[in-house]
This record gives structure tokens, sequence and C-alpha cells, in this order.
């Protein structure tokens, strides 16, 4: 299996904070990028603070979330409608769990091999809790 992990994009509300919104063509590069690893692996793994809901005027996490998937509906419908897409919460979108069921972890296993990615602390912590009570 083949799996792209992309992480800390911090798309925000295409304000002076978006790194995307500064950089002219970084957008459409980014939807390049999505497209060829669309058609080159098995999963897109958006590994953490995809999205940014932590810097703004308001402390309304989820408001900030669904003003930002306003303005990037593009990754908003293939994380929603794209199979090969997994999103994992971050530290900077961890209102994505309750908004687009972003998990806290992920395992895959193929051939034999296993591995596992985490979007924030508190899925690492889960996972060595999970393995402490494994080996006890």
């Amino acid at each position: 299996m083949q799996i792209a992990v992309i992480s800390d994009l911090h798309l925000g509300r295409k304000n002076k904070l978006d790194q995307f919104n500064r950089n002219l063509g970084a957008e459409a590069q980014l939807y390049t990028l999505f497209k060829y690893l669309e058609n080159h692996v098995d999963k897109i793994i958006l590994l953490g603070d995809v999205f940014e809901t932590m810097r703004g005027k308001t402390l309304d996490h989820e408001a900030r979330l669904r003003a930002v998937l306003k303005d990037y509906p593009k990754i908003n419908d293939k994380i929603l409608n794209n199979k090969k897409y997994v999103l994992i919460q971050g530290n900077h979108d961890l209102i994505t769990g309750k908004v687009l069921n972003a998990l806290e972890m992920l395992k895959i296993k193929d051939n034999g091999t296993s591995i596992a990615f985490f979007g924030s602390e508190g899925g690492l912590k889960e996972w060595a809790l999970t393995l402490h009570r494994k080996v006890i």
C-alpha cells in the first residue's frame, strides 16, 4: 500500500494569516499535488493542523472551521467524499473531530506491517495507554 502524508497546512480564512492566500499560486499547486496523489497512491493521510482554528478574533473554533471550509470548498469536498482521504485532527484543528469526523489516530496494517498516525498529543497518549494495558 502506498500512503502519502500531508500535515500542517494551517489553512485559514484567506486573510493575511493564511500562507496559501499570501503566496500567489500556492492553492493551485496544492490542488495539483492532491490530483497527482489521487492518481498514484492508495491513501492520502491529512495528518493534523490541516486547518487553522486557533488564531482569530473569536474563540468559536467550530464557526472558524466552517468559515475556512467555505473558503476551501474543494478540500472540504475531498475530505467528505473521496475515500482515499483520511483526516486526523491536530492541536490547531481539534474541532475537526466534531465537525468532519476526523480521527484522533489511525492504525493501518498491510502485508504484516503496521503503522500508526497521530495528529495530536491526545491520540499518542491514548495509544500509549492501550499499549501499556496490553503489556501488563
